[in-house]
């Protein structure tokens, strides 16, 4: 590729040039002295074509800009394939068959374009490179994805996913059930980690694995039922608790940091704050948070603080902390514990088994365990509340634009509006009615939702609630008190914990 040089173009008073386009006399503001005959180009010109690329001569003629064309450039214009997505600014763009971009839709305040649709606006340690002691961008390095519990990712599942390979973990024996209830994590080096329940025959170890299934080291945790997904930081070190009381934080290379007991079983999914700050859930009501050496900062009351909380913690993009707990919905600051503000949910267990998302404005969504949906704006205003479902089961919800995606205590997966609460549309995938914790639905990339059922299949849906497909992992229905979240690799694997023990690759 070819790039013009650049021309500076020198203002002066009193030369040959004139004011501004007006006179060279006196007037208001500055006077400029074009050298127009040092101008490389037009303004006029058209667009043309250098190579791959397409030039566009400056408004001030001092040079071309010039614009990369993924698919060739032909007749002063990017050419492309039919069908073929792509972003303009705030516009998603499509290829239309006479092989040029179309704009489709401009994307909505608070949304932004990202692989030709719109989707949630994102943070912007999100969407660019983070330092070592935070969680990394281009990977899935949490339980659901990110601080914000978006289970969004940027990457694409294959239209029709096959078995890449399976490995056993084990699950864990809680009321006799055989899957995993931790799910797995993938790091930006697509390195695999997850825990395992007592059926491991190690009392609940902690492994990692590399992208072809191959295990690359075994941390024995002692973690009983194994029901905590860790958090994996970009430097390698991975953060959990177990249900025998401790928090751990274990080396790149699987050898342990440090660790710490509490007060009772910690069955949370554990946020690394974008500041490096650990915060960790109790079963003694309270939420712990620590240093990266393990150094206690502070401790949350049991009584004033969101109480028990064993969904997964969240962090808006201005660093405060949103959790579901035994004593409803709560928005604490990160740095010293102390309660922003709080809302009251409903059923026996409030909203100690939910976990909330967070969108990019700090509005906070969650289902909780008395059947109602809830939107409270980051001042903690109630935005919407209402019932939505039976009572029972846990759930995250999903967004893609202004749709959220739940799976309730009927065993099926609702679409709702996010601006209302009002239901869409809603299917059938067959989990078990008397689940404790589901983990929720996953998106990705193709704007489509993904789904792992207690009944043994994967669905996978588009955003009007049409099934793409159903895939059979176990293919055996087993009941579940406590289920693992998928994951997705920035290659497009998608990891799927099963009822079965194993952990399964699809691509």
């Amino acid at each position: 590729m070819k790039f013009a040089p650049w021309i500076v173009l020198l203002a002066g008073c009193g030369a040959t040039g004139g004011r501004a386009g007006l006179d060279g006399g006196a007037g208001d503001g500055p006077s400029f002295n074009f050298d127009f005959a040092g101008m490389v180009c037009s303004p006029n010109d058209p667009p043309a074509c250098d190579g791959n690329a397409l030039k566009v001569c400056r408004m001030d003629g001092s040079g071309y800009d010039f614009t990369p064309c993924t698919s060739g450039c032909a007749n002063g214009a990017c050419t492309c394939n039919p069908g073929d997505l792509q972003c303009m600014g705030q516009e998603a763009q499509q290829c239309g068959m006479d092989g040029a971009w179309h704009t489709i839709q401009t994307c909505a305040n608070g949304t932004q374009c990202m692989n030709g649709t719109c989707g949630d606006a994102r943070c912007a340690d999100e969407t660019m490179s983070t330092n070592p002691h935070a969680l990394p961008t281009d990977a899935w390095p949490r339980f659901r994805h990110d601080n914000r519990n978006t289970g969004s990712t940027p990457a694409v599942v294959a239209a029709n996913p096959k078995l890449k390979w399976k490995v056993f973990v084990g699950g864990t024996d809680l009321n006799s059930q055989m899957g995993l209830a931790s799910g797995p994590v993938v790091n930006q080096n697509n390195l695999i980690f997850i825990g395992a329940g007592d059926q491991d025959g190690m009392g609940g170890s902690y492994y990692s694995f590399d992208p072809t299934g191959k295990k690359l080291w075994t941390f024995v945790a002692n973690r009983g039922y194994g029901l905590s997904t860790p958090a994996v930081r970009a430097d390698g070190t991975s953060y959990f608790s177990t249900t025998t009381q401790m928090l751990y934080a274990v080396d790149p290379n699987g050898k342990q940091a440090w660790n710490m007991m509490v007060g009772s079983q910690a069955d949370s999914d554990p946020i690394v704050t974008r500041d490096g700050i650990l915060i960790y859930s109790s079963d003694d009501g309270s939420l712990y948070a620590l240093d990266g050496n393990g150094a206690l900062q502070w401790k949350s009351s049991p009584q004033t603080g969101p109480g028990e909380v064993d969904g997964g913690l969240a962090e808006s993009c201005d660093g405060k902390i949103l959790a579901g707990g035994a004593n409803g919905w709560f928005q604490i600051d990160a740095k010293t514990g102390m309660t922003l503000w709080h809302v009251m949910s409903t059923g026996s267990r409030n909203a100690l088994l939910s976990s909330p998302l967070v969108t990019a404005d700090g509005t906070m969504y969650g289902f909780d365990y008395g059947g109602q949906g809830i939107a409270i704006d980051s001042t903690g205003k109630v935005l919407w509340q209402k019932q939505v479902g039976p009572a029972g089961t846990g759930s995250s919800p999903g967004k893609i634009g202004n749709t959220l995606f739940v799976v309730l205590g009927d065993g099926q997966l609702h679409a709702f509006d996010a601006t209302n609460g009002n239901q869409l549309w809603q299917k059938p995938v067959n989990n078990d009615v008397t689940l404790y914790l589901n983990a929720g639905p996953i998106t990705d990339g193709n704007n489509h939702i993904y789904y792992n059922s207690t009944d043994g299949y994967i669905y996978a849906f588009d955003v009007n609630g049409m099934q793409l497909w159903r895939i059979a992992h176990s293919g055996v229905a087993r009941q579940q008190v406590w289920w693992g979240t998928m994951a997705i690799g920035r290659d497009g694997t998608l990891y799927v914990p099963s009822n079965d023990g194993n952990l399964y690759a699809y691509q």
